[in-house]
């Protein structure tokens, strides 16, 4: 028992590593020729258009459909999370039916449950405070004087797709503490499968971030 929970312990360890490096790496890859890079250019783009567009009308849709991507997502890690504490509750009988697969935890599988949950935890946390500070870019985009005055537009434009990045910054924080959280839940099928699944999921995610055919037609626009 004892070298699988030291085992255990050297995996949950690994885990964290690939989820925060990848997590250190996607942040700094931000200010360059990213994916998320160039989106927040095209941030600061919309607020400068915003700015000139009279009525904004389009604008708070836009806003709000994001608002609605980040809420279902807060919504999604509440769910996960009630269902995790629920199978807290009832750790004895899973127990009996993980073991009965033929599935051994060096650490008692309520720590693993707790450590899938955390995860969700800082997952929500990142989607809530995105969801506000979305919020709060609303009622900026709202103060703005309409017409506004052309010495001020391209600050104000700056300065409101700082903010809009910001936030965002929070969002893809938050979705890939929820695709790693997905990854940590192969652990209750044992070390190697945690490894495994976690490698996918970087290896995804890095496709998405660096590879994806859309970033190919995004620097296209970006070169016009």
């Amino acid at each position: 028992m004892l070298p699988n929970f030291f085992n255990d312990l050297f995996t949950a360890a690994l885990f964290l590593l690939i989820w925060q490096g990848y997590e250190w790496r996607a942040r700094r890859l931000r200010s360059v020729n990213s994916l998320s890079g160039l989106m927040d250019q095209m941030r600061t783009q919309w607020m400068r258009t915003m700015l000139k567009r009279s009525p904004r009308i389009m604008d708070a849709q836009l806003q709000s459909a994001l608002l609605t991507g980040v809420g279902f997502f807060a919504s999604t890690t509440i769910v996960a999370i009630g269902g995790l504490l629920a199978m807290i509750g009832n750790i004895e009988r899973l127990s009996e039916v993980l073991e009965g697969m033929g599935l051994h935890s060096g650490i008692p599988w309520t720590y693993k449950l707790v450590a899938i949950a955390m995860v969700f935890v800082y997952a929500f946390f990142q989607f809530a405070w995105a969801y506000r500070l979305f919020n709060y870019l609303v009622i900026m985009m709202g103060a703005q004087p309409d017409p506004i005055d052309a010495d001020k537009l391209d600050l104000t434009a700056n300065r409101l797709g700082r903010m809009h990045a910001v936030a965002a910054l929070h969002f893809s924080s938050g979705l890939r503490a929820f695709y790693f959280a997905i990854a940590l839940i192969s652990w209750l099928a044992g070390d190697v499968a945690l490894i495994v699944v976690t490698l996918m999921i970087t290896l995804l995610l890095y496709w998405r971030d660096d590879k994806t055919p859309f970033l190919v037609v995004l620097r296209e626009f970006d070169h016009e």
